[in-house]
Formats: C-alpha cells, sequence, structure tokens
C-alpha cells in the first residue's frame, strides 16, 4: 500500500500515526532525513522520509519494517504503537476523561436511611 493517502476515518488516522511513529522514533535516534538516506544507501531519499513522516505517503509494510529497524525500534512495537494511536484517535478518545454530560439532567439518588 504505497503511495498518497486518501479517505477518511480510521485511515486518515493511521497515515497520521504511522507519521508520527516514523518521525519520533527517527528524532530519538537524532538523525536528520538525510542521516536516514545515508543510512539506508539512498532506498529512502529525504523527500519520501519526510512524505512518510507527514502523512502525504503511506509506506508499504516492508518499508515501515526496515525504517523502524533502521531507527532501531522492533516492527511489532512500533505497529502496535501506531495501531493503538489510531484506533484511539478515530474513537476520538484522546485517552483522558469524558465528561457525560447528559448525566448532568439526572436527579441525585437519595440518600441511603
Amino acid at each position: 500500500m504505497t503511495g498518497r493517502t486518501r479517505g477518511g476515518g480510521i485511515v486518515d488516522e493511521f497515515s497520521k500515526a504511522v507519521g508520527a511513529a516514523l518521525r519520533d522514533a527517527r528524532r530519538a535516534r537524532r538523525l536528520t532525513l538525510r542521516d536516514v538516506q545515508r543510512a539506508t544507501g539512498g532506498r529512502y531519499p529525504v523527500s519520501t522520509v519526510a512524505g512518510y513522516e507527514r502523512a502525504e505517503r503511506m509506506p508499504s509494510l516492508v518499508r515501515f519494517c526496515e525504517l523502524a529497524r533502521v531507527y532501531g525500534v522492533p516492527p511489532e512495537v512500533m505497529l502496535a504503537d501506531v495501531l493503538a494511536s489510531a484506533s484511539e484517535a478515530a474513537d476520538g478518545n484522546d485517552g483522558g476523561r469524558t465528561i457525560d454530560l447528559t448525566r448532568l439532567d439526572e436527579p441525585e439518588p437519595a440518600p441511603a436511611p
């Protein structure tokens, strides 16, 4: 699934989560985009990696795994993080608490005797 991203909902959130995970892993290793290009022998040009990170392009699973390894992250760990992040974002769950405002209209139960 290489190419430009399209769609909505979980697809968009997945693309964003992939890009964020790749960017965070690269930065954690203190690598520049040019460093990645050099480390991969030019297989991943600056423009390609930048496109992945901005969610303008979606790497294939093979490319995702290769980049994860370049960054020293087990691909299965990075993918699990991506899936969790994308799922939360698509569900509108940012990991914070949700207040059910509809319950404010319900009367409080009477105190026990």
